[in-house]
This record gives C-alpha cells, structure tokens and sequence, in this order.
C-alpha cells in the first residue's frame, strides 16, 4: 500500500508538471502572438496618415476572434480612423463609442484616449449631430491633450481644428476662431500643405460669417496661392470665392466659381449634397434676371435631392416658385409652392418631434408626457392656422396675379379699341367705355377678394394671439411664426403697391399730374378710393382696422380740401370723398 500510495502521488505529480509546461508554452506562444499583432497595428497606425486606403484593406484581414481586448479596442481605433479618411458614410458611433469606454477605463488621459475622444466627436459630427454630445468628447480631448508631455501635431491640429468647425456650425464664430488660429500653427509646425489648407479655409469662413471681408480676403488670397489642388480643395475654393464675390455684389463673378464647381463634380472623392450647388446657380441666375436659366437649375436642385425628410426642401420648391413667377408662369408657380407649403407643415412636425425627444433627455418620464401633450395640442392649431394662413395668401397671390394678367390684356384690348375707335371718329367715347369697364373688373375682382381679405386678417390676428401665447413655452415655434407673418404682410403690401399705383391714379382722373404734396400712402389710398374700393377692402389691404383707416381718410380729406380751390386736381381730388 505504501509503494501503492507513493506511485500514485509521484504520477499526479508528472500530470501536474506536464500540464504546466504545455500550459506556459500556450500562453507563451499566445504572447508572442499578441506581440505579432499589436506591432502590426502600430505600422499600420504610422502609415495611416498617408495611405488610409491600404490601411483600410490590411485591417480586413485581421480576424477579431484571435484579438486581445487592448487589440480589439487598437484595432476598433485604426478602423474608425481609415473609415473616416477614406469618407465612409458613418451611420453609428457604437464602434468608437466602445472603443472610447475601453481606452476611458484601462488608460485614461493617455494618447489612445485622447484619440478615441477625438474620433467619437468626428464621427457624431459626420452624422449630422453637433450638440454636446460633440463639443464634450472634443473639450474632454483638448484638455487631456495640454497635458500631454509628447505632444502629436496631427492630434492637435485635429481637435482644435474641430472644435472650431463645431462652434461655427453652431453660429458660434468669435469663439471659433481662436482654435482654428492655434489648428493652423500645428499645421506649420506638421508643414503639411493639407492641413495648411484646411486651416486657412475655417479661418476664411470664420471671418466671412462675421462680415470681415478684407481679413476673408486675405485669406482667400493666401488659399489661391496652394497648388497643386485635389479635385475637393479646388471645390472649396470655388465655394470660398463666389461666396466672397457675392459679399462684394459681383454676381457674374460669383456665378462663374458655382460654373466652375460643376466641372469637378464627376472627380470628387467626398460625397457632397449637390442640390445646394445648383440652387446657388439659380440663385445667381436669378440675381442676374435671367429666368431661364435660374429656372432650369432650379428644376434640377429639386430632381437632386437625396434625403427626402430634409426639414428645409420646401425651400427648393419656394424658389421655383418664386421664378416661374418672375417669369409670369403662374401655373409652374402654383403646383411648386403648393408642394412647398405640404413640405412645410411636414417639417414643422418634424421639429416638434425634435423638440420632443430633448424634452425627454432633459426631465423624467412623465413630465415629458405631460409636456408633449401639451405641445402636441399647440401645434395642431398651429398647423391648422399656418396652413390655411399660407392657403388663404396663395390664393391672394393668384387672384392679384391673375388680375394683374387681365388688366393688361384689358390695356392692349383698348389700345386696339382706340386705333378703330381714332378712324371713326369716336376716340372720347371708346376710352370711357374701356376706363368703365375696366373699373367694373377691379370692382369684380376687389369684390370676390374681398372674402379672402377678411380671412386674412381675421387669421393673422388669431396667429398674432397664438404666438404670444406660445412665446413662454415654445419660442422658436413662436419665431417662425412671427417671420411668416411678416413674409406675408410684406408680399401683401407690395401686391397692393403694385394694383393701386400713383400711374393709375392719373389715368383714372386724368390727371396732369401727381400733386407733390402726397406720399405714397395717401396716393395709394386716392388711387383705391378712385377705383371704387369700399372702406374695409381699403382697411384691411392696408393691413389696419376699419376706425383707424376712417380716421386716415378725414385727415386726407381735410388736407386735399385746404387745397381745393388752387387747381382743378385738387377739386378732382375732392370730389373722391
């Protein structure tokens, strides 16, 4: 039993032994693996600068499964990096976000977090976000950065160079404009004509938005000096140079750098929204009054829309509209502005669903409830009032316009009238029937208006009320809301202007001339008390109550009678009241 016990011990002995050295041989052969790998990823890393795309395809032949957990997080890194200099559309930070937590909880402040930082910033950023959930990873990056005692220039130029493309992209360019001075000395001291670039093109920007156009200049003056250029860069410069031409009211100029972009569309590595591109040529075309072509690139900034939720396509719709009515094609102006005004009310919906999901970041379950609700409520009457305001405008806009259209048909239908009325004699009496008859049209047409007139102001008033009630609780809502009312008044007034002009007034009484001491605004009122315009049409085209403009009318009516008797305009005048 004893020799039995004593081989029994001395054999589980030789299994111990022999599972320990096959054991150090597994993890030694698994080091000398790992060791493999990591010094693979550190050349990639060094090679990632000038040839992302060969680092992009090495690192697809890594198998994740054989990676440590420092690797993985290593190899996560470099991926995210590669995708990002090789434009990769990112639809998610899950990646650098793990990436990020490793780096945050196993070496933190070190040189591989301060990176995953940076990257989890450029990432959100090339996603469309640019709250905090950018600008804290980039501050958190630029403070463990300072503390660094080997500083990277590429690493700096990075995160100040975004920092500074952040607060510009949230209107925020006096504070930018520090880190894109302090990207542009790192970019000296790499002496990378890239990143030169792009730090000149920010400082550009920076100075333009906050109206500096001699230090734009500069700036512009010192990028056109870079050559050679990529296909990208030349297209930033072009944009940087017809946005300075515009700046000085060189349209021709400006139009000729948007041409230019156009050229290098088919060359560009960087995926680009081009619809923005041919709405700048319409929008130069248009400056210009050339109408055909502003409305041929409209049409295609419209066929070149790629993200159908956009919240601001109605605005391409609105140009068209706006030209095919410079151009008197009221049909084409219609159907687009229509279009517009659906797309507006879908947008408004989308923002208050925006505004929604920030409510819940910020308070608990059941107050966001509670306040959604609520919003939800006020937007309803929103929309309701807003569409039918924007409807109620549309149709003035048509009837005006098409009144406009038959007025001067009525006028070449008259001038036709007195060439036969003058061979027979009759001139005197063609030209009264003609003035009368175009007087019942304008009754006509004042009269079916009329309705919409009402309307109008009767819904601007209620909007009026409903913004001030929204101003505490929603005031960006409230903003807009007050701009739309202000577009339309504006649109209205100048519609009026144009209908009831001082021409007409002298036309119609046959005057010999505008007496000097009216303004435009009592020759307006002359001109539609002289077209037989009752008082609340006039009241509520001048945007103003019934008593108020009854109190104007006696003040002119006092003024015209003190000058009766120094010539017979002045009794014609008279003779209106």
């Amino acid at each position: 039993m004893d020799l039995s016990g004593r081989y029994s011990s001395y054999k589980r002995e030789g299994y111990l032994i022999a599972f320990l050295f096959f054991f150090s041989l597994f993890v030694s052969c698994n080091r000398e693996t790992d060791r493999d790998i990591t010094s693979r990823l550190q050349r990639w890393d060094i090679l990632l600068l000038e040839h992302p795309g060969q680092v992009s395809d090495s690192l697809q032949t890594i198998s994740l499964k054989d990676l440590s957990h420092a690797d993985n997080a290593y190899f996560g890194l470099l991926k995210t990096i590669s995708d990002d200099k090789t434009y990769v559309d990112f639809t998610s930070d899950s990646l650098i976000s793990e990436v990020e937590q490793y780096y945050k909880d196993h070496e933190r402040t070190s040189f591989y977090h301060i990176r995953s930082l940076l990257y989890q910033a450029i990432v959100r950023y090339r996603m469309g976000i640019s709250d905090s959930t950018v600008m804290t990873p980039l501050k958190d990056a630029e403070t463990y950065f300072h503390y660094q005692q080997d500083q990277s220039p590429e690493t700096g130029f990075m995160i100040h160079y975004y920092l500074g493309e952040v607060l510009t992209g949230n209107a925020q360019s006096k504070l930018a404009l520090p880190y894109y001075q302090k990207s542009l000395d790192f970019a000296k001291t790499l002496k990378s004509k890239r990143h030169l670039y792009d730090a000149y093109t920010g400082l550009f920007w920076c100075e333009m938005i906050q109206k500096n156009y001699q230090a734009g200049k500069r700036y512009l003056d010192t990028l056109q000096q870079f050559s050679p250029l990529s296909a990208d860069e030349k297209y930033a410069l072009f944009n940087a140079q017809s946005v300075y031409y515009d700046s000085q009211s060189e349209s021709k100029k400006a139009l000729q750098a948007k041409k230019e972009q156009l050229s290098l569309v088919p060359h560009l590595k960087h995926k680009k929204e081009f619809f923005r591109l041919y709405l700048s040529i319409a929008d130069r075309y248009h400056d210009l009054n050339e109408l055909d072509s502003a409305l041929h690139y409209a049409h295609k900034a419209v066929s070149h829309i790629t993200d159908s939720t956009y919240l601001y396509n109605y605005l391409l719709f609105d140009k068209v509209a706006d030209i095919a009515e410079a151009k008197s094609d009221y049909r084409t102006a219609n159907t687009n502005r229509k279009i517009a005004t659906e797309m507006l009310v879908n947008s408004i919906d989308h923002i208050t669903q925006a505004e929604v999901v920030e409510l819940e970041k910020k308070y608990t379950l059941m107050e966001v409830e509670n306040r959604a609700l609520k919003v939800k409520q006020y937007n309803r009457q929103l929309l309701f009032l807003l569409v039918f305001s924007l409807f109620s405008l549309i149709l003035l806009v048509v009837n005006f316009s098409r009144q406009k259209s038959l007025q001067k048909l009525k006028v070449e239908r008259y001038e036709h009238e007195i060439r036969e009325s003058a061979l027979r004699g009759e001139y005197v009496e063609a030209e009264r029937q003609s003035l009368q008859k175009q007087l019942d049209l304008q009754r006509q047409i004042l009269s079916t208006n009329s309705v919409f007139l009402q309307h109008y102001a009767d819904q601007k008033q209620k909007i009026l009320s409903l913004s001030t009630n929204l101003r505490s609780r929603n005031p960006k809502i409230s903003d807009k809301l007050d701009s739309q009312l202000i577009e339309n008044q504006k649109q209205l007034t100048q519609l009026t202007a144009q209908l009831f002009s001082p021409e007409k007034l002298k036309e119609l009484l046959n005057l010999e001339k505008i007496p000097d001491c009216l303004n435009n605004n009592e020759c307006l009122i002359l001109t539609m008390l002289a077209s037989k315009v009752d008082n609340a049409q006039i009241a509520a085209l001048l945007s103003t109550t019934p008593e108020s403009f009854k109190s104007r009318k006696n003040q002119l009516k006092r003024k015209i009678a003190q000058k009766s008797t120094a010539s017979s305009d002045f009794s014609l005048l008279y003779d209106l009241f």
